[in-house]
């Protein structure tokens, strides 16, 4: 009776041990499926995305040399015909940064009067004239978005010749939202345009703790709808906060990435071809960079 007690002691071990470890396999394969699905779903492009431009860049150097100091693929907006805007492009683009034009439009304030600013009514050739000097201004260029601009953008006979522009040039147009009437998005569509929206001002209010809560907002945006578009300045509070927020990007999930990746093609993309009316050696000298398939503080 005794070694019928041990023997059956000794089976019931045996399966406990046998199921005890079953589990531990299930847990440990779980584990690993849980893991290969993340992994997978990070190489599909999954992972929450954001793109981040400095607008403004040009007129500082000591700002401007900052801000491209930015860890991650930022995005940088150069106004036209400023002091250091060649110098600064070039220096980016040899950071390997994607490159826009700050093309300054027409706002409802009369007051303002930045230099190449695209306006309404201005005479065909005039328009024509200023936005091809506008763009040879800053060299490398990919995309555009607009400085001010709420008139401008509001206006779909205005956009229209811009966009007849960029297409000229492979140019894509990213819309600052300067106002909410702004057409600009869909008349770059229309045009058969790659273009995208801005979602979030960083630095409206020039405050380390504003500007570190619309991070956030940023950040919350992105996880809930896949990609989000910030604009920043090179104030030294922004420059402040970013330096400390963009590396942490990576921890939480999120891809910086460059803003050219977040626009949007037209349904039925039209051929681009070059207006007869645009000068071939302006585009020669303004050495674009070809397009890859793949705002301004509120007035």
């Amino acid at each position: 009776m005794g070694q019928r007690r041990r023997r059956d002691a000794s089976i019931a071990a045996m399966q406990g041990g046998r199921t005890r470890a079953f589990y531990r396999w299930r847990v440990v394969w779980g584990m690993i499926i849980l893991l290969s699905a993340a992994t997978s779903m990070a190489g599909a492009g999954q992972a929450p995305r954001i793109a981040l431009i400095i607008d403004d860049m040009g007129n500082n150097e000591m700002l401007g040399r900052w801000a491209l100091h930015l860890p991650g693929s930022v995005t940088y907006a150069f106004l036209p015909h400023t002091p250091h805007g060649k110098d600064l492009a070039r220096a980016a683009y040899a950071r390997h940064r994607e490159i826009l034009l700050h093309l300054p439009m027409q706002p409802y304030d009369k007051t303002a009067h930045d230099k190449g600013m695209l306006r309404k009514g201005m005479a065909e050739a005039a328009f024509r004239r200023t936005l091809l000097s506008d763009i040879a201004s800053i060299p490398h260029v990919s995309g555009v978005n607009n400085h001010r601009g709420s008139l401008l953008t509001s206006d779909t006979a205005s956009m229209r010749r811009v966009m007849e522009g960029l297409r000229a040039f492979g140019l894509f147009f990213i819309d600052s939202r300067t106002a909410e009437s702004s057409v600009a998005e869909k008349v770059a569509m229309e045009s058969g345009i790659p273009t995208a929206s801005r979602n979030i001002f960083l630095d409206h209010v020039i405050e380390r703790k504003a500007i570190e809560g619309q991070f956030g907002k940023l950040v919350r945006m992105a996880r809930h709808r896949g990609t989000a578009i910030g604009i920043g300045h090179p104030h030294p509070e922004t420059l402040s906060v970013l330096s400390k927020m963009l590396p942490r990007l990576k921890r939480l999930g999120i891809r910086l990435v460059p803003v050219s990746k977040l626009t949007k093609l037209p349904p039925r993309r039209k051929l681009w071809r070059a207006s007869s009316s645009l000068s071939p050696k302006v585009a020669k000298n303004s050495k674009l960079s070809p397009l890859s398939i793949c705002c301004d503080v509120p007035e």
